[in-house]
């Protein structure tokens, strides 16, 4: 890479399955599985996620006191996943669904970046992915 020359950018974010091969993308990230394709995944880490509310909406809706309570609510999700209306909930002690919220945690995700393996790395991905890894837990 020539340190004299610009080095630009091209974020997209949607909620599909990418394989950086067949979307002629030079870098993938994606939560879950990696899959399999013509790709090397290189895990990052992992993703934690909450249950969070606005204090304006419980003030509206009422908190809810047992995860029983959670199916009056609705919730936003990652297109794909909980598509069945339910949401997992685990314990600290990995037991689902014991009736006091703050003893539960929503399962988070693995992080992995993707990147094509049929054809050779250029220098700025090498640089992206090395930049993006001290950021993370791997």
């Amino acid at each position: 890479m020539n340190p004299g020359r610009a080095f630009s950018c091209h974020l997209v974010l949607n909620d599909r399955i990418v394989d950086p091969v067949t979307e002629g993308v030079d870098v993938s990230l994606r939560l879950g599985n990696p899959g399999t394709g013509h790709f090397i995944a290189k895990r990052l880490g992992h993703v934690r996620r909450l249950l969070v509310a606005s204090p304006a909406y419980l003030e509206r809706q009422g908190t809810p006191g047992t995860p029983h309570d959670l199916i009056d609510h609705p919730f936003l999700r990652v297109s794909g996943l909980f598509n069945d209306g339910r949401l997992p909930l685990v314990s600290r002690d990995g037991e689902e669904l014991i009736p006091l919220l703050p003893d539960f945690a929503v399962p988070g995700f693995e992080l992995h970046t993707l990147y094509p393996a049929v054809r050779p790395v250029s220098p700025e991905v090498r640089v992206f992915l090395s930049v993006l890894a001290k950021f993370t837990d791997a």
